[in-house]
């Protein structure tokens, strides 16, 4: 029975989703397959086109390659200076008690952070620089090494029983029968309620609805009035947990984050005083869209010849879609060509393994960005907070800085920066901060706090 679940050069793979959880596990996949003298076949299916402009070929996503994910690509020999629209030099962190220049823990590093479009852009073309859609630079590398593209709309998944049954992928005009199915469609496919129905005890995660727009500017403007950085507002507002600017070439993408965020949500906090400061242009908004949010870990995203990865599976809490996809996408194939696609062999590593990168790690991102909150709801804990990290700028060794970069870009594990923001030094600096408010008035002058 173990053999029937085991890849080998008859094996067909099927991979239901093209964006970057597909296409990296099917890279992947035949990359490492091969390596060990292995050919299965791989297809993928997927109905969009991310060669469209606006929301046909849109995967709904700010496009932040972070430092690890970018360093993760090269890895794998990509060249990403294709599809970059915009170096982000580092990060802006705005309160209503003032803002921020962030600098990250690891001074060291030597990936940078880039922007990029999952799609083809908004409608409008940049005539000085033509967009590339990441997902479709990806798809064209697993294409490229041999993998089949199924430009149809998967309808149904047809769940055999336990043992030697293969799996039937479905479409309007025909079926398909494999030995394994990869779920790779994320969490905005109405395929989350289907695999959930197939009875073997999958439970999606449970998503938040964000609100997202492109706003269209002057590739100049962006640079000199956004310094060619990505700016987070937590402006203690309802609904809105933050928001955040991520500078493309010739737009803005404006990404607002909360349980159930409307157009008009984002649309009212973009008339915020702190949000003109750096906006304070006429503008319209190009396009929008609800992109859903995973805020907790899939139940069972397995079975015998079915593994969900990327976000439909385990994802970071609130940060780094593109490398918990690839991540995901990692321990699947790892998995498969170490102990097979059974049920039993998902569980022993992919599962495991996931649960500890992401669910528990999870546990401290909550405890952290919910504290964050709480913090920016409060403007007598907020003024303590910003007052603590203004007393470090001076300093060789920002502590309370280097923790706020590692909370709003993910970089480092929760657990992690959980712990050091226990470290006496902290603690120390609140606590001063806590006497000093009694006695000191507010910071007024924001201006100054440039990089």
């Amino acid at each position: 029975m173990a053999g029937q679940f085991t890849v080998k050069d008859s094996t067909k793979i099927a991979v239901i989703g093209a964006g970057p959880a597909g296409s990296l596990f099917s890279i992947m996949m035949l990359t490492e397959s091969r390596l060990k003298g292995i050919n299965p076949s791989v297809t993928i299916f997927d109905s969009k086109d991310f060669k469209q402009k606006g929301p046909r070929g849109c995967n709904m996503c700010a496009g932040v390659l972070g430092r690890a994910i970018t360093s993760r690509l090269e890895g794998l020999q990509m060249d990403l200076s294709e599809v970059v629209q915009r170096t982000i030099l580092g990060y802006f962190l705005h309160t209503p008690s003032g803002s921020l220049f962030l600098e990250s823990s690891d001074r060291e590093a030597d990936s940078l952070i880039y922007t990029v479009y999952r799609g083809a852009g908004p409608f409008i073309d940049d005539p000085d620089k033509p967009v590339v859609s990441f997902d479709q630079f990806l798809l064209e590398k697993a294409i490229a090494l041999g993998a089949r593209l199924m430009e149809k709309r998967v309808k149904e998944v047809a769940a055999p029983g336990r043992g030697l049954e293969k799996i039937e992928v479905k479409w309007d005009e025909g079926m398909e029968a494999f030995d394994v199915v990869i779920g790779a469609f994320g969490v905005n496919s109405n395929l989350l309620g289907k695999f959930a129905a197939m009875g073997f005890g999958y439970v999606p995660p449970s998503l938040w609805q964000t609100c997202q727009a492109e706003i269209r500017l002057d590739p100049e403007y962006i640079s000199k009035r956004l310094m060619d950085m990505i700016h987070i507002f937590a402006l203690g507002i309802e609904k809105i947990n933050y928001m955040a600017f991520t500078p493309k070439h010739h737009y803005l993408t404006a990404t607002a984050v909360g349980k159930d965020v409307k157009r008009e949500n984002l649309v009212k906090v973009l008339s915020h005083p702190l949000l003109k400061r750096l906006l304070n242009i006429e503008y319209d908004i190009s396009c929008h869209c609800h992109p859903r949010l995973p805020v907790s870990s899939a139940r069972k995203p397995f079975r015998d010849r079915v593994v969900m990865i990327g976000d439909a599976s385990f994802s970071r809490y609130l940060k780094n879609g593109i490398e918990s996809a690839f991540l995901t996408s990692s321990l699947a194939v790892k998995t498969m060509l170490a102990k097979g696609f059974s049920e039993d062999a998902f569980r022993e590593i992919y599962f495991r393994q996931c649960m500890e990168l992401f669910h528990r790690d999870n546990h401290y991102g909550r405890l952290l960005i919910n504290a964050a909150d709480i913090v920016w709801k409060v403007p007598f804990f907020h003024r303590i907070h910003m007052e603590a990290a203004f007393e470090e700028l001076g300093k060789s060794d920002k502590v309370l800085n280097s923790l706020l970069w590692d909370v709003l870009t993910g970089e480092t594990p929760y657990r992690d920066t959980f712990r050091r923001l226990h470290s006496a030094g902290v603690i120390k600096g609140f606590a001063r901060q806590f006497l000093k408010s009694l006695e000191r008035k507010p910071r007024k002058n924001q201006e100054k706090l440039t990089p």
